[in-house]
């Protein structure tokens, strides 16, 4: 294995401005394969699991509970400024503005149900002691995997309407979750910090990039060949994700040893 890697190696060195060229070339091509892409999916099993037994036991001892778990549904959370409270008139005002909002949202599995905790006694344990913070249930009648874009951008414009008014207002649930992750933040700030801490511990810009490049070159052709694999399989969101998590950390990884390898031979050769 050694020595095959050596011939590689060698001829790489040897052939560096073809090898560049086989590199864009198949970037682009990979790059191309994405035209052919549908949609990934949200909404993989995984028979054999113990996840997979304890919701099929979940539905065989309380049918139709199991799809509970799959609900679209959230959590919103409602704090006053300090200093304030729920019942001054003008918290109180935004508190009912920000559930009337909230009960117009298209696609509530029962909007009537969306109710003011101050002014519900039903609701009074949502309420805390200080009487400065309370909580909401909203819930959908879809499945978090049918929920499109539009309906969880109608749900964030609300919750921005109650801050608007002076609420601290945050939300958590299942809504969230059928949505794709964003990508290509996240990714540029691990290349931006690698860069910095190569540039540091390199003392050379040259030998800082080249990792970073070879990074840039493996993540985007991976990336590129997972998305237009959908063409032929089905995919999960998540494999996206932990694709581009795992190729910068192993391509900088690598990139990095061999050009330490690289400078040592230089300084040695000298």
């Amino acid at each position: 294995m050694s020595a095959l890697l050596y011939r590689i190696g060698n001829f790489a060195f040897r052939h560096r401005l073809l090898m560049i060229a086989l590199w864009v070339v198949l970037l682009f091509a990979a790059g191309a394969s994405t035209l052919l892409a549908k949609p990934y999916q949200m909404d993989f099993s995984l028979p054999g699991t113990e996840t997979d037994r304890a919701a099929t036991l979940l539905d065989e001892k309380f049918p139709g509970q199991g799809d509970m778990q799959e609900i679209a549904q959230a959590k919103v959370v409602i704090q006053t400024p300090a200093g304030t409270r729920l019942d001054d008139p003008q918290m109180a005002a935004a508190l009912d503005a920000l559930v009337q909002r909230l009960r117009g949202l298209d696609h509530l599995a029962a909007p009537q149900s969306i109710q003011n905790p101050l002014s519900t006694p039903a609701l009074a344990a949502q309420v805390n002691s200080n009487r400065t913070i309370t909580y909401v249930d909203v819930v959908y009648d879809q499945k978090f995997t049918d929920v499109d874009a539009a309906t969880v951008e109608a749900f964030k414009e609300v919750l921005q309407s109650g801050r608007d008014d002076g609420l601290t207002v945050e939300a958590t649930g299942t809504i969230f979750n059928g949505q794709p992750p964003q990508q290509g933040a996240s990714e540029a700030m691990g290349f931006g910090v690698a860069l910095i801490v190569m540039v540091i511990a390199f003392a050379s810009l040259v030998a800082a990039t080249v990792p970073i490049i070879t990074a840039i070159f493996g993540v985007g052709i991976s990336v590129a060949l997972i998305t237009g694999s959908t063409f032929f399989s089905n995919l999960d969101t998540s494999s996206l994700l932990i694709a581009s998590m795992i190729g910068i950390a192993v391509s900088i990884d690598y990139s990095l040893f061999i050009m330490s390898r690289y400078r040592t031979s230089l300084f040695r050769c000298s």
